[in-house]
């Protein structure tokens, strides 16, 4: 490899801080980050909370990677602390019993994710992956025009041609570090015979969604809409999905692009994430029209790969931009190896 290659590579690694009190773990997450070292370099590791903010400044990486328990100054202290300044992912120990609670305690204390110990690779590397992914599409978009003082909000659309490609979980987690790092955020769930994103989101499903909206008479404003949704802790708002499949025939795509328009036009949230059904219909086939970036969301298999061809042509067919599609390929791993 030539200089200039090498270079280009460095830099497409992601750069990383260990902070881990336990010097035995710490080692095997170090060999265990070697392991994928084209595409993650630790250039650190600390035993506490002051060394570790001490090597952030010192280093600027992308992510710090810290235990919660740390000495001097813990996980969530500096998640807090380094909030515009780093991505972090918190490791929690495996006594914790509602995971669930105590992730959404280290996101919203500026968290970008939190993994139970003992951690395996796979799990690991997929979370980094995961926050660079929502790093890199936020530099991505180009500035957009701006009126009023108020930049246009951007729209992106999610899709995936099966159930299980992970689109909604994707769209959600998004949403989540989007709306975590300042920025307004809502959330669409177009897909009304599924009411994932609220599963993934809510103890419980909301009472009022996209379908008590679609039944107000129309024309609508933005109060209208506004007065369906609710709000996660993390800030992140959602136009939540009936938790009960109904026929989608009732409801015409105009309504869902009105949803869309009202929304935009209003520039009341910076960003508007919409999950997209899974089958090719009128609405898969209009809404990414209004998209400012499209995901198409598959898995490493032969039957998600040939519907994401079918997805690809249909946009071509539909003369969209090649520039605004990217593919995510969910889970490309090995199997786990469990430290």
């Amino acid at each position: 490899m030539n200089r200039r290659k090498r270079m280009e590579a460095e830099k497409k690694r992601t750069r990383l801080v260990l902070a881990e009190s336990n010097i035995d773990l710490a080692k095997s997450l170090v060999r265990l980050l070697e392991m994928y070292s084209d595409q993650i370099e630790c250039v650190e590791v600390c035993q506490n909370g002051e060394a570790a903010l001490a090597a952030v400044k010192a280093h600027r990486p992308d992510i710090l990677l810290t235990e919660d328990r740390l000495p001097i100054l813990d996980g969530r202290t500096l998640a807090g602390m380094l909030r515009t300044t780093c991505y972090t992912i918190i490791l929690y120990s495996e006594g914790e019993i509602d995971q669930d609670r105590t992730i959404r305690v280290f996101m919203n204390a500026g968290a970008s994710d939190a993994l139970q110990k003992p951690v395996d690779a796979a799990g690991l590397v997929v979370s980094i992956r995961n926050v660079m992914q929502c790093q890199r599409l936020e530099q991505s978009y180009p500035e957009l025009m701006k009126r009023d003082g108020k930049e246009a909000p951007r729209v992106i659309v999610l899709f995936g041609g099966k159930g299980g490609e992970g689109g909604t979980t994707l769209a959600v987690n998004m949403g989540a570090i989007y709306a975590m790092s300042g920025k307004s955020t809502i959330l669409l769930d177009f897909d009304i015979t599924n009411g994932a994103a609220a599963i993934n989101m809510l103890p419980s499903q909301p009472t009022r969604n996209l379908l008590t909206l679609f039944e107000e008479e129309p024309p609508w404003t933005v109060d209208t809409i506004l007065g369906h949704v609710v709000q996660h802790e993390s800030g992140l708002v959602l136009l939540a999905s009936p938790s009960l499949p109904v026929y989608r025939d009732h409801y015409k795509i105009e309504h869902y692009l009105q949803v869309v328009h009202l929304l935009r036009e209003s520039r009341k949230y910076e960003i508007i994430i919409v999950d997209l059904p899974h089958e090719l219909n009128d609405i898969t086939a209009d809404l990414p029209g209004v998209a400012d970036r499209i995901l198409l969301v598959a898995r490493p298999n032969l039957k998600s790969l040939q519907s994401l061809y079918t997805i690809l042509r249909l946009m071509i067919q539909l003369n969209i931009p090649r520039e605004l599609i990217s593919v995510v390929l969910n889970e490309a791993l090995p199997p786990p190896t469990e430290l």
